[in-house]
């Protein structure tokens, strides 16, 4: 077990095909957004291939986040609960999360995923102190 894992553009696009037509630049960018949410350090209780799957699962969460504002213009997270055509009536209610991340998290098929991996791979939660019922992995 080496003490970081070798998380790169390349090897992402390998496992993450359906990225292949980003622009290198973007892709850069978001790899260095994802190193400021998961280190690329081997310790805690994510080691290597799993530490690797996470910090892939949130590059590709957060591309997933940008595209659908670039592309479709959305930025609402919200589920659609009823609608109607005439007279315009739309009900939108959030999913349901214990926590802010958790709620972030589910945005994208890959952030549940990452919040799979991540409830496994912890046996508890960890507290911090001073800010009650938050976990950190």
């Amino acid at each position: 077990m080496s003490n970081t894992v070798n998380f790169t553009v390349e090897q992402f696009l390998h496992d993450f095909p359906e990225f292949q037509g980003t622009n290198n630049d973007i892709l850069q960018i978001f790899l260095t957004r994802t190193k400021c949410y998961i280190s690329t350090e081997n310790y805690g209780v994510i080691h290597d291939e799993s530490r690797l799957l996470a910090c892939e699962l949130m590059m590709a969460h957060l591309l997933t986040l940008y595209k659908r504002i670039t592309d479709d213009g959305q930025t609402q997270a919200v589920s659609v609960a009823s609608a109607a055509i005439q007279s315009v009536s739309v009900s939108l209610t959030p999913p349901t999360n214990r926590t802010q991340f958790e709620f972030w998290l589910n945005l994208s098929i890959y952030g549940t995923q990452l919040w799979s991996l991540l409830t496994a791979k912890t046996p508890v939660g960890f507290y911090i102190p001073g800010l009650p019922n938050r976990v950190l992995w």
